[in-house]
């Protein structure tokens, strides 16, 4: 991670699109790179894997998602000035604020909750009512429904 770090550094003074894309390609792979090995060697217990998933590979998708975001605000930031521009920061602190709010992972996070670790933390399971509703079609054999 610290490694993956460093090499994000070297992006800070890029322009938005290309420091996006040079962040995503850095990130994705380390997460290709990940994912090799844990198909390859899997976990020695189930306790290993949510472990793995609750904390480790959830450090490298915060930095594609960081990147997304910082890219999507540079590129409406530009656009506005004076009353606008502090209209926009406004809702922006209100955009992150409701998706903190309204995130029930980030909540069973945040609350330090393991009752569900083996539904959600665990590769494998097929997404199954209404709050994994809104998920793609995922790799099941290398993330888990909450990611």
């Amino acid at each position: 991670m610290s490694k993956l770090e460093r090499e994000l550094e070297n992006f800070v003074e890029l322009m938005s699109l290309e420091r996006m894309h040079s962040e995503l390609s850095a990130v994705r792979t380390v997460l290709g790179q990940l994912r090799q090995v844990v198909c390859e060697f899997g976990f020695v217990s189930q306790g290993e894997e949510i472990g793995f998933f609750k904390t480790m590979e959830p450090r490298f998708y915060q930095l594609v998602e960081l990147s997304d975001e910082c890219y999507g605000f540079e590129m409406s930031r530009l656009v506005r000035m004076g009353k606008k521009k502090e209209r926009f920061y406004i809702r922006q602190l209100e955009y992150i604020d409701l998706f903190f709010a309204s995130t029930i992972f980030y909540q069973y996070y945040r609350f330090g909750s393991t009752e569900l670790d083996s539904l959600y933390i665990v590769r494998g399971y097929e997404p199954f009512g209404v709050l994994e509703a809104h998920l793609p079609p995922l790799d099941l054999g290398f993330v888990t429904i909450g990611d």
